[in-house]
């Protein structure tokens, strides 16, 4: 699947000019927003900020957690292996764990990950108070270390094998996004076995997890960032995809299985 987008509105695009501010990029990074969101591809509106602007190629894999301290390790292990992988391939790629302000001693676990793992490429920044979901992923957007972001947390296990091809599409299609299905936590167990077709069609289909996809930083920060559409909620895939579209970005769903989602 592939979206193209059009033009967006001429009046609007003159109306997000004339709101202009210095503070605009800091209205994106706390979803305090004083301009329509719809801001036109090449717009000056939002300046890519210097850590983007000189960011190099390469994979960031980001897992958003909050008071998620028993499931971390089943979420941070596999994306260390696709990070080995991938620079394996010469391709850069590290994890970044956000912390959203846990109570249950996540930190204090991440924090112990950290000094294990750090030479394997995991780092974690630990917010001061809880933001929406929203925020945070606009907070990665900026705090990665390179271009391409996949976005997950601490619920989603990814396939460390399929990850290159997801990083690959994403490269040669230079897209906004690229998504693929997920599988539910009880296939293929034994206690599940009698799981068929009809029960995995909806997960093998493009999902709402979508959000939890391959993203191009430059053009996500450039269409205006990731916008929830109600206060506290995550943004949702298919209103990302019509606002991608509405600025002219690509994004693609790839048919392969990116990963088991456990929530």
């Amino acid at each position: 699947m592939l979206g193209v987008g059009i033009s967006v509105n001429r009046r609007a695009y003159e109306l997000n000019r004339s709101r202009q501010t210095p503070n605009a990029f800091l209205d994106i990074y706390t979803m305090k927003q004083t301009v329509s969101p719809y801001l036109h591809p090449e717009s000056s509106l939002y300046p890519l900020p210097q850590q983007l602007r000189t960011a190099l190629p390469g994979l960031t894999i980001v897992i958003a957690t909050f008071n998620q301290a028993r499931v971390l390790p089943r979420a941070v292990r596999p994306a260390l292996m696709a990070a080995k992988n991938l620079r394996s391939q010469n391709i850069p790629a590290n994890v970044l764990v956000i912390d959203n302000a846990s109570r249950d001693g996540s930190m204090t676990l991440l924090r112990q990950l950290e000094a294990v793992y750090f030479e394997a490429g995991l780092r974690v920044l630990s917010l001061p108070q809880t933001f929406k979901p929203v925020v945070v992923h606009n907070k990665a957007l900026v705090q990665a270390s390179y271009r391409t972001l996949l976005m997950g947390d601490g619920d989603v296990e990814f396939f460390p094998e399929n990850i290159p091809l997801f990083y690959q599409a994403a490269q040669e299609a230079n897209a906004a996004a690229v998504y693929g299905n997920f599988m539910p936590p009880q296939a293929g167990t034994e206690a599940n076995s009698g799981l068929n077709a009809a029960d995995l069609s909806p997960w093998l289909q493009p999902h709402p997890l979508a959000r939890f996809a391959f993203y191009d930083r430059h053009q996500i920060f450039d269409s205006g960032g990731f916008i929830a559409h109600e206060p506290g909620e995550n943004y949702d895939a298919e209103a990302l995809w019509s606002h991608l579209s509405a600025c002219g970005r690509k994004y693609i769903h790839l048919p392969l299985l990116l990963g088991i989602y456990h929530g």
